[in-house]
């Protein structure tokens, strides 16, 4: 990919871990591990490495809605470890090896994506002609292929998160979802796969509710037709869950309110200690004007679905208690912080979160760089999540984020 590119890569934590088995001669170079295929791509693995290939380049083919110049392919790999003088597995392993860069080289491809915690299953994009190339010169596959054991496109099941593929409830409803395209691609790409969408979209007679990054669309649509985008169009990198907003056994106002408080003053704030304190954007169900946080609150604002930006929330609000403890501590004492409220959420608009959340950071990180919010996220799909982490560091701001509250048992 192009260095121009390069802090839109979307990276995935490597999980090592030893193995127990032991492979291999002592003291030897190492040994290949296997690449460990998923229920969805299992029985594509087992195909023969020239099976797959020509398997790929007819499903790209029978796509009535492609990409003229390019094919995305996911390739798996074999992994080699290096093995200690007991015969165990070293933590160390490598998996792009000569041979895959020879593979990578061959089809003049560009690595998108690493699509799982061992960095061995890749997603790239390679040029069609250099696909039909590369398949059409046996010794190419001969030579270089025995550390690939995965090479296919996307799969059905790989493109519909978990949590839709599993909804039984979507088959007769519809509900809001993400669109996502393919990643780490370049901008002038992603706007002629985004009008391609759009125009498909439109046959289909499916609104678009927002359009996020110029790469992700919101959409409400039922688990049919998401089959049918899936089938029929090969840049598509998945379909996913529009996160539900929640809140989990939080404090009330009531309680909260009522706690024993130690040097409480109802006096206003002068304006010169106002003047001093940092401010935080408070990303919640909205804030209540109460005494003492009204004279710290220096703006109400939220999502413009909302009919009020005041706490939204039964019986008695949880934006307005957490601008309490953001600003004034558990004791209601010296304030620490002025209060932008931005309202992202309320009892009966769940399913405005993600946006909601990222108007708010877009609109607000030129006044303040310190964000909060105590909204849980009922379904933390990372590749959801992910566009929250890339808004946080473009922005470059202090997000602080709730990851829910510890259940005791």
């Amino acid at each position: 990919m192009s260095r121009d590119h390069l802090d839109e890569f979307l990276f995935i934590k490597s999980d090592l871990k030893e193995e127990e088995k032991r492979i291999g001669r002592p003291g030897g170079r190492g040994e290949y591990a296997p690449y460990v295929a998923t229920d969805e791509d299992r029985e594509w693995s087992s195909l023969p490495a020239e099976e797959q290939i020509s398997s790929t380049i007819s499903s790209y083919e029978e796509r009535p809605i492609k990409d003229e110049n390019d094919v995305y392919v996911v390739i798996g790999l074999s992994k080699r470890y290096n093995i200690r003088k007991n015969g165990s597995l070293s933590e160390k392993f490598r998996v792009f090896t000569s041979d895959f860069f020879q593979v990578i080289n061959r089809l003049s491809a560009e690595i998108l994506a690493y699509l799982n915690q061992d960095h061995n299953k890749i997603l790239i994009k390679c040029p069609y002609t250099a696909l039909l190339e590369f398949h059409e010169n046996k010794r190419y596959i001969n030579k270089y292929y025995s550390p690939i054991e995965r090479f296919g496109p996307l799969l059905i099941k790989e493109k519909l998160s978990l949590f839709l593929y599993e909804d039984k409830g979507w088959i007769s409803l519809e509900q809001p979802v993400i669109i996502q395209l393919m990643p780490n691609i370049s901008t002038e790409k992603k706007l002629e796969h985004i009008t391609i969408l759009k125009n498909y979209l439109e046959t289909m007679s499916v609104n678009i509710v927002d359009i996020i990054d110029n790469g992700n669309i919101i959409v409400i649509i039922s688990k049919e037709q998401a089959e049918n985008i899936l089938n029929d169009i090969d840049f598509i990198f998945n379909i996913t869950e529009l996160p539900i907003a929640t809140l989990n056994d939080s404090i009330t106002l009531d309680r909260f309110m009522s706690r024993e408080k130690k040097n409480t003053s109802n006096e206003p704030l002068s304006p010169t200690s106002l003047d001093s304190l940092p401010t935080i954007c408070l990303l919640d169900s909205g804030v209540n004007d109460i005494l003492p946080l009204s004279d710290l609150l220096i703006e109400k604002d939220g999502f413009f679905l909302f009919p009020d930006y005041d706490d939204g929330c039964e019986p008695y609000g949880h934006g307005t208690p957490i601008a309490c403890l953001a600003s004034l501590s558990e004791n209601l004492s010296r304030p620490g912080a002025k209060i932008i409220s931005y309202k992202i959420y309320s009892d009966s608009k769940k399913n405005l979160y993600l946006r909601a959340l990222r108007r708010g950071i877009t609109q607000y990180s030129d006044r303040t760089r310190l964000f909060l919010s105590s909204i849980v996220l009922e379904n933390r799909n990372p590749s959801v999540t992910t566009l929250i982490d890339r808004l946080v560091q473009s922005s470059n701001i202090l997000m602080i984020m709730s990851a829910g509250n510890i259940k005791k048992k």
